[in-house]
């Protein structure tokens, strides 16, 4: 944990005043999130001048303080947390048609797919930044083309994965690990290293297929 580690940390160090560790404590406090200080204690120890030991009837010449202190995890702190956490608000301008919370949770869900498909259409692969048009009929058919485009790689991604898990098959992704629910991109890729040869216009060799 982070915070036992500052705490720890802390009281390794040497302070040169008695109220210094508490003030560097109170701001410690005001830091934690999730836990508590439970119980301190302020340890001096005497400082004596020249090296080694010091002898029996030597006066220090100063102290030093340190901190010891246990920390927990605080229950009360850790509810509230779980509670602004589990509670959120959805809303719709869709007053005629308002689905129940259940299903407009899972709307709002399934947007993540969407924003991350529209990540391909950003993809350099993609090219589109090569595109530089200026009339609006043309930009609008770009987008049309892109649009387009996404949706049938969703489709055939989809395709694929589905018949995979149908057939119990897997392909090797791109870490070398077998996976029934790979994506399109990849499996082009792969298709790239296949090599056909025919020779006589009657025998077929086939290579690059893993």
């Amino acid at each position: 944990m982070l915070e036992e580690k500052k705490l720890s940390s802390l009281m390794k160090k040497n302070f040169s005043c008695e109220h210094d560790p508490l003030s560097r404590l109170e701001e410690f406090k005001r830091e934690l999130k999730y836990t508590e200080i439970t119980d301190y204690q302020i340890n001096s120890f005497a400082q004596y001048s020249g090296r080694g030991a010091p002898k029996k009837d030597a006066e220090p010449v100063g102290y030093k303080y340190t901190i010891t202190a246990n920390i927990e995890i605080c229950e009360a702190k850790l509810e509230e947390a779980k509670l602004k956490l589990g509670i959120f608000i959805l809303s719709t301008n869709d007053i005629n048609n308002t689905p129940d919370m259940h299903k407009l949770l899972s709307l709002y869900k399934s947007q993540q797919r969407v924003e991350r498909e529209f990540r391909f259409l950003k993809d350099p692969s993609f090219m589109t930044s090569s595109f530089f048009v200026e009339k609006p009929s043309r930009i609008e058919a770009l987008l049309f083309l892109m649009a387009a485009a996404l949706m049938i790689y969703a489709g055939l991604e989809h395709q694929i994965r589905t018949t995979l898990k149908e057939n119990k098959k897997t392909v090797t992704n791109s870490v070398k690990k077998q996976t029934d629910n790979p994506t399109l991109k990849w499996l082009f890729l792969k298709f790239t290293k296949i090599k056909c040869l025919i020779v006589d216009k009657t025998t077929v060799y086939i290579k690059g297929i893993d």
